[in-house]
């Protein structure tokens, strides 16, 4: 096998792993998963708003970077809902990606905390909840 086919096929696992929508994932995995497309959209954001500020580069880095994380999450979600419910994965990880769209927006009234709450419920369920299929870890 050639170093060329060898990084390819390296890239796939890689892409598969993180970014492909499909697959399940521990809650374990979900959790952590989770907490780094957090990080990384904190980081993403202020890229964006320094670049908007100082650099163009650094603003368009920070876009790529805040949409690499975007997708990494909802992946992230699509695989946990899937070890979770898979007939209804779709609808859970729509279901999250609306919740946090409207989050975007919060501007602290009673609409806005309860889908903060929602949010939260369906995170912890997705942690804690047993799968119900086999998941490779």
């Amino acid at each position: 096998m050639s170093n060329n086919q060898h990084t390819a096929e390296n890239s796939n696992k890689f892409r598969e792993k993180y970014f492909d929508f499909s697959g399940r994932i521990t809650g374990t995995t979900y959790f952590l998963r989770a907490f780094l497309a957090n990080i990384l959209s904190f980081v993403a954001g202020y890229l964006c708003g320094y670049g908007w500020v100082v650099s163009f580069t650094t603003l368009i880095f920070g876009a790529v970077m805040l949409f690499l994380s975007l997708w990494y999450s909802l992946a992230t979600v699509y695989k946990r809902a899937n070890a979770i419910d898979p007939k209804n994965v779709q609808l859970w990880t729509g279901a999250v990606a609306i919740i946090s769209g409207i989050l975007l927006f919060d501007d602290g009234d009673g609409f806005f905390r309860a889908m903060n709450v929602l949010g939260i419920v369906i995170h912890i369920y997705f942690i804690f909840q047993s799968a119900k299929s086999e998941v490779k870890a």
